[in-house]
């Protein structure tokens, strides 16, 4: 991309210097502005994040399909339609399936099952010991300390 600045004249640059210095600017200029291909705005569209509906707006009047199938071609599709079957198409599974998935194939489950089990022993135990009416405290804090420390 040429900057702006470069076509100012510089200070104490004459004429013939700035026509010298200038011209091969001009030339990349001029084949820009004739670049019928439309791959310049293709490619400044894509890169500026425009949605392919706003593309069509950007190109000459030309054939816009003719231009969304010659890109979609460009990343291996038939046309554009197909393009867009594809892109657009209803994911196989959901974002529930896929977690669900990923979940089940770590193995918490199981693990999740035996602390829960661990949890509802120690619970069990934790209240036999508080349900002995011959303990005193002193010796039902301690047993209790114990199956804590077990677990």
């Amino acid at each position: 991309m040429i900057n702006p600045q470069d076509l100012w004249l510089r200070p104490g640059e004459t004429e013939a210097q700035y026509n010298q210095r200038v011209a091969p600017l001009k030339v990349s200029i001029d084949q820009a502005a004739q670049d019928t291909s439309n791959k310049s705005i293709i490619k400044g569209a894509a890169s500026a994040g425009i949605g392919v509906g706003d593309l069509s707006s950007l190109l000459p009047s030309d054939d816009p399909q003719k231009i969304k199938d010659e890109l979609a071609k460009q990343y291996g599709y038939d046309s554009f339609d197909a393009f867009t079957a594809d892109v657009f198409q209803k994911p196989s599974k959901t974002t529930e399936q896929l977690y669900q998935d990923a979940y089940n194939a770590t193995g918490l489950p199981d693990v999740l099952n035996k602390l829960t089990t661990s949890k509802n022993n120690l619970n069990t135990a934790t209240g036999n010991i508080n349900e002995n009416p011959w303990l005193d405290e002193a010796s039902r804090v301690g047993r209790v300390k114990r199956l804590q420390e077990l677990a």
